[in-house]
């Protein structure tokens, strides 16, 4: 009977750990956040590590590195750091990507932007 009770206590304590991390995989708000870096929360659209495409595909943009190595990982502390913006070498150094790929992403941003405004 108490090896009975104990195994229900144990899928109900479980089951209540489940639903609580589904609620809350990424923070709601940028108080939120953690202070300390790497960011545990990959799943987050402002991580840098990975992106999760709409299709459910992961891509690692840091794949020569692990996460503990990588000196940002989320863009939100580069926007505070440099809120004036930076010039798109120094945007793809952190990004992993190349400059023109850059300037390639800024131009589909711009282009999607003017769609909607005009």
């Amino acid at each position: 009977m108490l090896e009975q009770d104990f195994g229900r206590k144990s899928v109900a304590a479980n089951n209540k750990a489940e639903s609580k991390l589904s609620e809350r995989v990424s923070p709601v708000v940028r108080s939120d956040c953690p202070k300390h870096r790497p960011c545990p929360y990959v799943t987050c659209r402002y991580n840098l590590y990975l992106d999760i495409r709409a299709s459910g595909n992961i891509t690692f943009n840091f794949s020569d590195m692990p996460i503990e190595m990588v000196r940002h990982s989320c863009s939100l502390d580069i926007a505070n750091e440099h809120e004036l913006g930076l010039p798109l070498g120094k945007i793809g150094e952190i990004m992993n990507l190349t400059r023109e790929r850059v300037r390639q992403i800024e131009l589909e941003a711009t282009e999607k932007i003017n769609k909607i405004l005009l």
